[in-house]
């Protein structure tokens, strides 16, 4: 599921980046819950792989990462609110093809991972998997939590991507401005 978001954003950009007449808009569609799932899932392989260092050593020596929403979300499938994926709101995006940034988020003590910061091909996120995590507002200002549709807009037409989630009253929407 991730790499089929990273192929469709890469086309979107080709596509946005090309000078034509053409107006035609590209829909992808995603289940913005499989995409959370995939990013869970990494997270715990880096953890476990010992990948994640802070201050030269090991996160996995220091940190624990395990927690009660995340154990539910392996055996049901579902990612409890307040958790999961904020995007970055109505940003400039520049083009930043195959770039993959990761950073791990901790609690105020420096005792577990609750989250992590993460940019994909250009767009910035925000992954949540604590609830109980504070001052998340301070992580997740400007952003949009499980945004709807993601509109890519270069010239005169627009590409969307549309995620799909539980359902909910209201629908949200971010808009990339493409240069």
């Amino acid at each position: 599921m991730a790499g089929k978001l990273f192929r469709a954003v890469n086309e979107i950009y080709d596509d946005l980046s090309r000078q034509t007449l053409s107006r035609k808009s590209k829909w992808h569609l995603f289940s913005g819950e499989e995409l959370e799932l995939w990013l869970l899932k990494t997270i715990l392989g880096f953890f476990h792989a010992n990948v994640l260092s802070q201050h030269g050593r090991k996160i996995a020596e220091v940190q624990k990462i395990m927690n009660p929403t995340i154990e539910t979300a392996f055996s049901t499938g579902h990612l409890a609110e307040p958790c999961g994926t904020y995007v970055q709101k109505n940003a400039t995006t520049l083009v930043q093809r195959g770039v993959l940034d990761f950073m791990s988020l901790s609690d105020e003590r420096g005792e577990r991972i609750v989250g992590c910061g993460l940019t994909i091909v250009g767009i910035a996120t925000t992954f949540i998997m604590d609830p109980g995590m504070s001052n998340r507002e301070l992580f997740t200002l400007d952003q949009s939590y499980r945004p709807d549709y993601l509109f890519f807009e270069g010239g005169r037409r627009r590409h969307s991507i549309v995620l799909t989630w539980p359902p909910r009253q209201s629908r949200r929407a971010v808009v990339f401005k493409i240069k």
